[in-house]
């Protein structure tokens, strides 16, 4: 699982490539992201290309790690999760 380090007032963007996972002709279709909803993490919200997901993250509880997932749904009928871990330092 890939980690990512941010302070809690960083707002940043996690780029999340599935060029090596799609078939070519493939396309993402519709993204969902999970995350623990009930801390201070705030989701910024997503967009994507063809084969490729940008998420935006900011706030979060400094010393707390986050599990990240998101699902990925192809024009194909593909559905991959990708899973990553957010930990949150203090500036």
């Amino acid at each position: 699982m890939k980690v990512f380090t941010k302070s809690d007032e960083d707002v940043l963007d996690y780029f999340l490539d599935l060029r090596r996972w799609m078939p070519e002709g493939d396309e993402i279709s519709d993204v969902e992201v999970v995350y623990d909803q009930a801390t201070s993490l705030e989701f910024n919200g997503f967009n994507h290309s063809e084969n490729t997901i940008k998420v935006w993250f900011g706030g979060g509880d400094p010393g707390r790690e986050y599990i990240i997932k998101v699902l990925a749904t192809t024009d194909g009928g593909r559905v991959k999760e990708i899973n990553f871990m957010l930990v949150v330092t203090e500036r």
